[in-house]
């Protein structure tokens, strides 16, 4: 409420009470809250009969001594301030206080303030933070907040001399639950999955969900493997007790791979390789057990370009396009690795996630036409894939290059082994393509 828009006190008053009546204004002065519009009465549920209320009863106490040095620095310009406020009946909300200082001799040393209750709209932004950092299906973290977590971890840990841990977990045994009893079905058991390993950790660790059935935690407080093994064994123990699902009794293993900072490994990258390395060490040693890697592990995964003659499928056009997806993902790495900005990043992400969608539209026009069986099973593949790719956006400039082009070499990778040659060999068939 600026004071050149108010000719005299008179009007000032009016102004208040009767023209701002369906906005939640008040006038504070010497801590209280005065001439309330009826707006502002049902907001903060008014008392009938009450002409004023202390600050100090409508602001959570947490709040108040920063709202009175935002009334007490209120100038004629519209400040803003948040506050939680209490009502009346005991109820609370989220709210934002616009101040203005008033210039006038009927309300000297006065502000007015416009109340507005904002929690629907930070209830809707915490929503949308949780999808952009949450695997949809299990609510466990994503890729891009596994990348954010093990970051901070890293940086504490440096700061502090004191080692955590990187766990890389497998299910073993989940692909013939898919296959005997569908994809919802093994929805419904990876969320009971989410949920055991859930009750195997601490509120300050992170889990999350890399693939389909594939997950990585970070340890903060597992300062050495030995502390780590206790989790990994917690969990697999946890996993291997029968799941039911549709009637039937299904069981499952995990197999864990553990790295420690900075025995193993002392960036991002080379953790997660370790661990990887010894999650496949396990696997090969009859899985459902946990291995520590070795301290002269070797990264498995290549770093050089990711396409290669070995990825071909038989049909022409997709293969065309899974080497335009490769050297997106090897331009990206570049980028990376030449410290570009994150405007020039973002604009190559977006390069690869429009091959992507592009890619993922013929594959789909060309299994309909071969009235491919595997057709919805392969889409929705697509749509996590393509999820996937895009929250890289989130956090792209958090990531180290060899993490990034790690991922994506196996996201692409990974895709075709076990989707589009199962889905190539039925186009041949059906002389489509």
């Amino acid at each position: 409420m600026r004071a050149n828009a108010i000719e005299s006190s008179d009007q000032l008053v009016l102004h208040a009470t009767n023209a701002m009546g369906l906005v939640a204004l008040c006038v504070v002065r010497h801590g209280r809250l005065e001439l309330p519009t009826p707006a502002l009465r049902a907001c903060l549920a008014w008392p009938p009969g009450v002409t004023s209320m202390v600050l100090g009863d409508v602001v959570a106490q947490a709040d108040l001594a920063r709202v009175e040095r935002s009334l007490t620095d209120a100038s004629s310009s519209p400040t803003l301030a948040v506050c939680r406020a209490v009502r009346a009946d005991g109820g609370e909300f989220d709210a934002e206080l616009l101040l203005t200082r008033i210039d006038a001799a009927a309300l000297p040393d006065a502000v007015a303030v416009t109340w507005t209750d904002v929690s629907a709209r930070r209830t809707a932004d915490e929503h949308l933070r949780h999808m952009a950092f949450s695997d949809p299906l299990t609510g466990l973290a994503n890729r891009a907040l596994l990348g954010d977590r093990l970051r901070q971890a890293l940086l504490h840990a440096r700061r502090s001399g004191v080692g955590f841990s990187v766990l890389a977990a497998d299910l073993d045994g989940f692909k013939a639950v898919n296959d005997r009893l569908g994809h919802d079905n093994g929805d419904a058991v990876l969320r009971e999955v989410a949920r055991r390993l859930r009750g195997c950790v601490r509120e300050s660790d992170t889990l999350a969900r890399v693939g389909g059935d594939e997950f990585t935690f970070v340890l903060p407080a597992a300062k050495d493997a030995a502390s780590a093994a206790i989790v990994a064994g917690r969990s697999i123990r946890a996993i291997g007790k029968p799941f039911e699902v549709d009637g039937q009794t299904v069981h499952l293993g995990l197999t864990i791979g553990i790295a420690t900072f900075p025995l193993h490994a002392s960036e991002a990258d080379a953790l997660l390789a370790s661990a990887d390395a010894s999650l496949y060490d396990g696997k090969r040693a009859g899985k459902n057990r946990y291995r520590v890697a070795a301290v002269s592990t070797v990264p498995p995964r290549p770093t050089a370009g990711v396409w290669s003659a070995a990825l071909e499928v038989g049909v022409a056009s997709i293969d065309a396009q899974h080497q335009k997806l490769a050297a997106h993902i090897d331009q990206l790495a570049d980028d990376l690795q030449q410290g570009r900005d994150r405007a020039h990043l973002l604009a190559t992400l977006e390069a690869l996630v429009a091959q992507t969608v592009s890619h993922f539209a013929d594959e789909e026009r060309l299994m309909v036409a071969a009235q491919y069986a595997g057709h919805e099973v392969h889409a929705r593949e697509h749509r996590r894939l393509l999820e996937d790719v895009t929250n890289l956006s989130v956090a792209i400039d958090d990531q180290s290059m060899a993490l990034t082009k790690r991922y994506l070499h196996d996201w692409l990778v990974r895709h075709i082994e076990t989707m589009d040659r199962a889905t190539a060999h039925a186009l041949i068939r059906a002389g489509v393509g």
